[in-house]
């Protein structure tokens, strides 16, 4: 099963602190409403003789996830500061399929009549969590302005899922588990501060978890891959300790 092309709206939350020390703690916790694409379901032989591809309306889907990290600015000066961290950082989908037309090979959605296309065909749910370490930081542009860089390598992670044919039995639920360690976060903002404690800011965030071994309910084996690019417009609100 692909889900490509999903889209939404985000909303999400930040925070960070900083000690005079240089020491930080930061995180966001944040939300997806899935606007909606389509699903690819496609089967091959042996499980599946001819070859099937078949194709469904995806909606109502939403994301959530979460991050924490803690860390040390061991460059800090009035032009920027440099650190780096440790994280935790936790991810879930849900994700739901409409219909079913056939675009490709056998008959599975045969009769079509049959699966009317606000049927709920199939379901997908993942629960993603790492282990992560970073490195971060922030270069003042102009004035008030800032330009921030941050990434991050995920050294461990683990997923759990559910595969839902909801229209077949035999296979409801499927359960996945699967683990990795090449998944990577980056992302970029130019923020404006207001006062001393506000900023308001743009930026851009992208993701790549790919689990390397994942084994099903069937089973087999393969790589499952969730990977989503973020564009999104945000508040930043930062509270410093001194």
């Amino acid at each position: 099963m692909t889900w490509a092309n999903q889209t939404g709206v985000s909303l999400e939350s930040f925070a960070r602190a900083d000690h005079v020390s240089g020491i930080f703690a930061k995180g966001y916790f944040g939300g997806i409403d899935l606007l909606g694409s389509h699903m690819n379901d496609e089967d091959f032989p042996p499980a599946e003789d001819p070859y099937s591809n078949t194709i469904g309306a995806t909606s109502r889907g939403r994301d959530l996830y979460a991050s924490a990290d803690i860390g040390y600015s061991f460059l800090r000066a009035s032009t920027g500061r440099l650190g780096g961290f440790l994280g935790y950082h936790y991810y879930s989908q849900r994700m739901n399929a409409f219909g079913c037309t056939q675009i490709g090979g056998g008959s599975v959605c045969e009769p079509a009549d049959l699966i009317p296309g606000n049927a709920l065909v199939l379901g997908q749910t993942e629960y993603w969590q790492a282990a992560r370490v970073g490195i971060g930081g922030g270069r003042a542009a102009y004035g008030s302005l800032e330009i921030g860089c941050r990434g991050r390598l995920a050294t461990l992670y683990v997923l759990r899922g559910t595969d839902n044919h909801w229209l077949r039995s035999d296979i409801n639920p499927q359960l996945d588990t699967g683990h990795g360690v090449n998944g990577f976060q980056t992302e970029s903002v130019l923020s404006y501060a207001l006062n001393e404690r506000i900023d308001v800011g743009v930026g851009a965030r992208y993701w790549l978890f790919q689990a390397q071994q994942w084994l099903d309910s069937i089973p087999r084996r393969g790589k499952p891959i969730a990977n989503e690019l973020h564009i999104l417009a945000l508040w930043r609100l930062c509270a410093g300790v001194l």
